[in-house]
């Protein structure tokens, strides 16, 4: 089983739909949005949870669980609420960060290139403290995963496999 977080925003309901093309993968979305975006979902039957139900829904199905591909996120650059940011792209992604490690399973999440702010230190992805430290995002939601990107990096325990993918500009369907 593979839980996708932001399961009905345009990357999210895309990579669900690829996954559900292999018939070996069970895919759960987690989003607000499920209902509101079902026509984005190919597959009619997906498993569909509400964040609120995110944390039960792990402890039940733990066993069945590879992978969680965290794409949920405030994503708005104009977003002003600080603790609305704290609490969606921070905490949600500590929590499954930590909850990864804890039960040994893969975590994918999304970062931004809004985490290079405009561009004065350059588009690498070193990892280098120095060089990480040197980036200043331009709002908010880059802020939020800047500082989720740096505290992973710092820590010495980590999920079996880590990925944070920094998007640019997406396009296509949904």
């Amino acid at each position: 089983m593979i839980i996708v977080t932001g399961g009905a925003g345009f990357i999210g309901s895309n990579l669900i739909n690829k996954l559900t093309l292999k018939k070996n993968f069970e895919v759960v979305s987690v989003d607000q949005k499920n209902e509101q975006n079902k026509s984005y979902f190919l597959k009619k039957n997906l498993k569909k949870i509400l964040p609120d139900e995110l944390e039960s829904f792990l402890k039940k199905n733990i066993k069945k669980i590879i992978a969680i591909v965290h794409l949920g996120a405030i994503t708005s650059t104009t977003e002003k609420n600080l603790k609305l940011i704290i609490k969606n792209n921070l905490e949600l992604s500590i929590f499954l960060w930590n909850w990864c490690i804890k039960n040994n399973k893969r975590l994918i999440y999304a970062s931004s290139a809004a985490t290079y702010g405009n561009g004065i230190n350059g588009f690498d992805d070193r990892e280098d403290d120095q060089y990480l430290s040197q980036q200043v995002p331009l709002n908010l939601y880059g802020w939020s995963k800047h500082i989720f990107d740096r505290l992973i990096f710092k820590k010495k325990t980590q999920p079996p496999q880590i990925v944070g993918l920094k998007f640019f500009n997406v396009y296509g369907p949904n």
